[in-house]
């Protein structure tokens, strides 16, 4: 989620989120100047025009209620990362495993030469220190999570298949 809250950010939107407790991701976020809020207040809402929710939200928490009796549109973080995907030409990273480590390698190889993807990676990389490459081409790579079927929201141009498990 903090990958769409750094992209949403870049592309020039105000951007607040929800977390239960603080972490080195949320302190980064708020040092990047993005507001984060750790108790579930529904006057945070005030002037938000889109609410993005992950699994890790109940549709029976107070945000989510609030959000609905508000009328502000409400996507997964899967939507999300779908609507994004129309507008690039996208690179998707599927499997059980590896999909993290193979679309950092990824992105990397193609900053390299001279591609400059943006990149939506499912883990805080030791090199970039962040899970959000923020290029300037059209092309973007994106790690496929299968979690709740997600991966079907997105574009891809090509796909890349790691591997193949029995998993959730």
């Amino acid at each position: 989620m903090s990958a769409l809250a750094r992209y949403c950010q870049r592309v020039g939107k105000a951007v607040c989120g929800y977390d239960r407790t603080a972490s080195v991701v949320t302190e980064a976020l708020e040092a990047e100047g993005m507001e984060v809020h750790y108790d579930m207040d529904p006057a945070q809402l005030e002037g938000v025009d889109l609410m993005i929710y992950t699994p890790a939200i109940s549709r029976d928490s107070l945000l989510y209620q609030a959000a609905e009796a508000q009328g502000i549109p409400i996507l997964k973080r899967s939507q999300l990362l779908g609507q994004i995907s129309q507008g690039y030409r996208t690179l998707a990273v599927a499997g059980t495993h590896g999909k993290t480590t193979t679309s950092a390698m990824l992105a990397h190889l193609l900053h390299e030469t001279g591609m400059a993807p943006t990149a939506f990676l499912g883990g805080i990389t030791r090199s970039l220190q962040s899970n959000f490459v923020s290029g300037d081409s059209d092309w973007l790579v994106v790690e496929a999570d299968e979690y709740d079927r997600s991966f079907l929201t997105l574009n891809p141009e090509l796909a890349i298949i790691n591997s193949l498990d029995p998993d959730h």
